[in-house]
């Protein structure tokens, strides 16, 4: 059974802080000129998809959260019209250079949601995050990216299913992930979403905790899980089968080409939630683990969650279904 996005997890006060929903996140290539036009398209499509229901705006270069405009997805495609530095005397002016620069363009967001009032969480809501690694002898940044979205439990699985897809190919992804996950708006005191989704998802394995500002590096080349669904891009698609792992469908976990070069695997008929405290580990969803395994992130080293989390504690979390008890 999913668990429902009526009521929400968590209040701050009495204002929303975080709910349960259906969550996508797209962990991007790095990002470059060519990319622009994709995530014109990928705006359109989430735009067509929950742009009804969105209400509230916050862009990381504004003074504060505004009334939604259709337009403010402009802001994600945009970003990468304009990657280039200027061109140095010599390599070490050019990294001091492009560090300059880096300044202005670094934690870059896009973030939309739903809700009654602009400090509400809302389970309808859509980000674009882009963090730039160390900078090279290069003129041009090559910034890392997520897209992520989140929606009602209660939305058809088909039609979730098949947007997920469409993006999937519109999009140059390294992974991504689409089933339950978490929806905050951390513009109230972050502690009250953060315990809540700490004690939620270490109880309810299927739940991706979604954590993805300041891990874009850690998460480059490792996924952090797998989902109902998980898409792997060519690069990891070819890692995974340069370690030997089968990339065939079973009959717990199906295996189907996505986007460019890329494959998904789904992980049974639905999202499932699982439950720690009556030893269950979604079947489907360990199978599919098992199969990733390679390319999974299992080290904490490097990735930080929000809240009461250690490396202990986010190891155990990350190798969750390596556990086969149910």
């Amino acid at each position: 059974m999913i668990v429902s996005s009526d009521a929400p997890l968590a209040l701050d006060g009495d204002v929303p802080a975080a709910f349960a929903t259906l969550a996508v996140h797209f962990h991007l290539d790095p990002l470059g000129h060519e990319d622009a036009g994709r995530l014109e398209r990928a705006g359109e499509i989430v735009r067509a998809w929950i742009g009804a229901e969105l209400r509230w705006s916050w862009l990381t270069f504004a003074d504060e959260i505004t009334p939604f405009r259709p337009v403010d997805f402009e802001y994600m495609s945009t970003y990468c019209e304009d990657l280039e530095v200027p061109q140095a005397a010599d390599p070490e002016s050019q990294i001091v250079t492009s560090n300059l620069i880096k300044l202005g363009r670094e934690d870059y967001g896009v973030m939309l949601k739903g809700g009654r009032t602009k400090v509400d969480a809302s389970p309808w809501s859509f980000a674009f995050w882009a963090e730039i690694p160390e900078v090279d002898e290069g003129t041009v940044l090559r910034p890392l990216g997520v897209v992520s979205l989140t929606v009602p439990t209660s939305v058809p699985l088909a039609d979730f299913a098949a947007r997920v897809h469409e993006l999937a190919g519109v999009l140059r992804f390294r992974w991504a992930t689409a089933g339950l996950g978490y929806s905050t708006w951390n513009v109230q005191d972050w502690e009250a979403s953060s315990n809540a989704l700490y004690a939620h998802a270490r109880r309810f394995p299927g739940f991706d905790v979604g954590y993805y500002h300041r891990n874009l590096e850690a998460f480059l080349d490792r996924i952090r899980t797998v989902n109902w669904l998980t898409y792997l891009g060519p690069r990891l698609t070819d890692a995974l089968r340069r370690s030997g792992r089968s990339l065939s469908s079973s009959r717990l976990v199906g295996v189907a080409a996505a986007g460019a070069g890329g494959v998904v695997l789904r992980a049974g008929d639905r999202p499932e939630p699982g439950d720690v405290n009556r030893l269950s580990f979604p079947r489907s969803y360990v199978e599919a683990d098992a199969m990733v395994r390679p390319i999974r992130a299992s080290d904490p080293a490097g990735i930080a969650f929000l809240g009461p989390w250690d490396e202990a504690g986010i190891a155990a979390w990350l190798t969750r279904f390596e556990k086969r008890v149910a």
